[in-house]
């Protein structure tokens, strides 16, 4: 890096919209690794998926959730139904719970759709309350900022970073598939979210359901 305000901008950013975000480091990990599949330079999608790996996920759950095909309005409406009879959202849900889950899919939803999750996002603002969701929308602007700033400097090796150097072998060691996912996953991405396309514009009134 040879411009020392550029390095300040990003370490500030990887600090507030990170690090010091207070969202469990488990989710924090499984939205970035997911929503880094949709970026085309593998670097942040390896590096959280190794991130995982060191927090006790197995490479196998990885891959599921790599693989995993992005969720469609009709999906979020039930993950939202399920969100909207719990009592205490305030409160961050368990990991591996259902609870998890459903914000884990409505979370994906809104970070890759532009023109039709303004409802989503309303929802989940009234159903987490604005502080965690805001640290929530705070975090999908930081994995946003990443993939832009990998895809306009792909030379950045994702095989200097420590967590890879420490856990890369061990992960895809113990579940070799996801070697082939990494080297092939774009042109699998692309086949998803095509497909992806097609079922959201089947379902123009899956929007705003009645409650």
């Amino acid at each position: 890096m040879q411009n020392p305000l550029v390095l300040q901008s990003l370490c500030q950013q990887v600090l507030q919209g990170y690090i010091n975000n207070p969202l469990p480091n488990l989710f924090k990990e499984k939205l970035s690794a997911y929503l880094s599949r949709f970026c085309a330079v593998p670097y942040c999608m390896i590096c959280h998926s190794c991130s995982l790996y060191s927090l006790g996920m197995q490479s196998r759950q990885i891959l599921e959730l790599l693989e995993a095909s992005p969720p469609t309005e009709t999906e979020v409406n039930r993950h939202l139904e399920f969100l909207e009879k719990q009592t205490n959202l305030l409160v961050f849900p368990e990991p591996d719970s259902d609870l998890e889950t459903s914000l884990l899919n409505c979370a994906i939803f809104i970070a890759l759709q532009d023109n039709r999750a303004d409802y989503y996002r309303t929802e989940l603002r009234r159903l987490l309350g604005t502080t965690l969701y805001q640290y929530l929308i705070l975090f999908i602007a930081f994995i946003k900022t990443c993939h832009i700033w990998m895809e306009a400097n792909p030379e950045i090796a994702y095989e200097s970073d420590q967590r890879v150097q420490k856990y890369f072998h061990d992960l895809t060691e113990d579940e070799p598939a996801l070697s082939d996912f990494f080297i092939n996953y774009w042109e699998r991405v692309q086949r998803d979210r095509q497909t992806w396309a097609e079922q959201q514009a089947r379902s123009p009134n899956a929007s705003a359901p009645k409650r």
